[in-house]
């Protein structure tokens, strides 16, 4: 995720924790759902466009200089990735598994949890 995605991310659950503190729906997303910007990328892909911007980046870019870089020695390549996953504690994942008196309504109880989920994962990441 790049910074621009994940400020949006942040963004996004700044406005869900904000509506599940004032008990109020959670408001419209300001962003296209991922699935169809996934479907957009898809079709840009397949179109002729896509084709004539690809030669039109291969032609200006084909006599560029080199790359500038402090060191004298050539890039090296990653030799290995990371990965990791990281668990909730038992009591926390039960306590927001549970709706709380406030939580009236069955979707108000359902934002909280993806919430909660989508916070949880981008403290991962962070």
């Amino acid at each position: 995720m790049d910074g621009f995605s994940r400020n949006l991310v942040w963004r996004r659950l700044e406005q869900a924790y904000a509506a599940l503190a004032a008990q109020q729906p959670l408001p419209p997303a300001e962003f296209e759902p991922l699935r169809e910007r996934f479907a957009h990328e898809q079709k840009y892909y397949r179109s002729a466009s896509f084709d004539e911007d690809r030669r039109f980046f291969a032609a200006l870019l084909k006599e560029r200089p080199p790359q500038v870089t402090l060191s004298r020695k050539p890039p090296a390549a990653t030799r290995k990735f990371h990965r990791s996953t990281t668990y909730l504690p038992g009591p926390t994942t039960q306590r927001c598994a549970r709706p709380s008196p406030v939580q009236a309504s069955r979707a108000h109880s359902w934002q909280r949890r993806r919430c909660f989920s989508a916070a949880s994962w981008v403290a991962t990441i962070s």
